[in-house]
């Protein structure tokens, strides 16, 4: 009793409970930051409490306890966090707008690419972006009353209260893992990833999405229901049998295969009324069996489209990664390794830099024969102020890059273009060559420029079918 009178309980308060309710205030609002920055609905912001709010508040708390078991000081963990917060809460909005999803650690592995193409885009300033950034004000606020509350604190602490500092931050940080995602009965259910990342981040929380995000970056490839490697087997024999064999390599075809990017029919979702037909060549074309893919991603992501078109393998099992990134392509099973396998000689080209998405070492691990990138397209044509080169031009550099490849063999020849890769407001509007009859409000510019780039994509194939 006499050692609890000692204590100086208005010091404790002070100096220790207070800071670090502060510092819990301030995580909650870097949850709210960054859920902002999601683009997360009334609804569902309200659909996370009072469960997952706070779940994702005290994630955010776990990197305040880090700080401050390192450095001490209540008032510079909890700034430095939060402003932390505040700029990842940013670029994922940027990122979200953009890229059509949210910033993931995988984009960690993806900033080359992204560095790449940055220019071509326009970082506008919301009403979220304010808030946003407003909303570091408090943090701040926060920050200091904290060090007001802590500057006649001593200076240094005895190795005995840093260990008890650190043992306790580290034991508050494993009780959130734990039980908010590790354990046996976690808060938030372990596996929640679906087709859209939607799915995760809008009902559990960002910090919850990015957790899980991150857990499977270390074995991304998640395993489908009720599987067992007879299950595997037996799928594999429906189908045996069924390919062509390499008999007769000299009669197969040559096979020439375009990723155009970006390009997209909005009939297939709207009734589009504009100034001119917009694919009149791609949609009447001869001879020709026409069907429609499902983008593994809204909004972008070249390299997973790629993926699934070249190895036939949906990423609904891999949800959080960048296939060309985190996965080990030698020899996988894709449609270079078959070709190849009829004897076929095989060859890739981009018209843009080998290092987006590691593109380069994918393809020749995917067993490419020649890989090309931009150096290899002279034909440097563009449309009005958009940085990249034309389908018309890429397409008339693919097609010296063919008639090099050799003539005794059948020939697979893949292209991944990149004219009409976004932004859409790069333009003057004297330029575009389509323009929407619909209302789009203050979208009607963006609309024009991509219609238009979709118009000189179809052109394109003209030309290229004529060659």
């Amino acid at each position: 009793m006499q050692t609890l009178k000692t204590i100086n309980w208005k010091k404790v308060l002070l100096q220790g409970v207070l800071p670090c309710v502060l510092a819990i205030a301030v995580a909650f609002i870097s949850r709210y930051q960054l859920e902002l920055s999601d683009g997360v609905t009334p609804n569902y912001l309200a659909g996370q409490w009072p469960v997952y709010a706070p779940l994702n508040a005290m994630t955010a708390f776990c990197l305040t306890l880090i700080l401050f078991a390192v450095l001490g000081w209540w008032w510079l963990a909890t700034g430095i966090s939060g402003v932390l917060f505040t700029i990842v809460a940013l670029i994922n909005y940027y990122t979200r707008e953009l890229h059509g999803s949210a910033l993931m650690p995988q984009d960690i592995l993806n900033l080359g690419t992204a560095a790449e193409v940055m220019g071509s885009y326009t970082l506008k300033i919301s009403q979220t972006v304010v808030i946003i950034g407003v909303l570091a004000i408090p943090v701040l606020g926060i920050s200091a009353a904290q060090w007001f509350l802590t500057r006649k604190a001593p200076k240094r602490a005895s190795w005995k209260a840093r260990g008890v500092r650190v043992l306790g931050c580290a034991a508050c940080v494993f009780c959130v893992m734990y039980f908010g995602y590790f354990g046996p009965n976690p808060i938030k259910p372990k596996a929640t990833y679906g087709w859209a990342w939607q799915e995760t981040y809008y009902k559990y929380g960002y910090l919850a999405g990015t957790v899980e995000a991150t857990a499977l970056m270390a074995d991304p490839i998640v395993e489908p229901e009720n599987y067992s490697d007879q299950a595997a087997q037996d799928a594999a024999a429906m189908v045996t049998g069924k390919y062509a064999t390499a008999e007769s390599a000299q009669g197969y075809p040559d096979i020439v295969l375009i990723l155009s990017e970006s390009f997209y029919d909005f009939d297939l979702v709207t009734d589009l009324q504009a100034d001119t037909e917009i694919m009149p060549v791609t949609k009447n074309l001869e001879n020709a069996v026409y069907g429609h893919t499902v983008s593994p991603h809204v909004g972008g992501g070249t390299n997973s489209s790629e993926y699934e078109m070249l190895s036939s393998n949906s990423l609904m099992l891999m949800p959080s990664i960048t296939p060309f990134n985190w996965l080990n392509l030698y020899g996988a099973n894709s449609i270079v390794g078959y070709t190849k396998s009829l004897g076929y000689a095989t060859m890739a080209a981009h018209p843009y830099t080998n290092s987006n998405y590691r593109r380069d070492s994918a393809w020749r691990a995917l067993g490419f024969d020649e890989t090309y990138f931009e150096d290899a397209f002279p034909t440097k044509e563009y449309y009005g102020n958009r940085p990249y080169q034309t389908d018309s031009a890429s397409y008339k550099d693919f097609q010296t890059l063919y008639e090099a490849m050799p003539e005794d063999q059948p020939r697979f020849a893949f292209l991944v273009s990149i004219q009409s890769h976004g932004d859409y407001d790069m333009n003057d509007a004297s330029l575009d060559i389509v323009h929407a009859a619909t209302d789009y409000g203050e979208y009607d510019e963006l609309m024009d420029e991509f219609l238009s780039c979709m118009k000189m994509s179809d052109a394109a194939v003209a030309e290229l079918l004529d060659y």
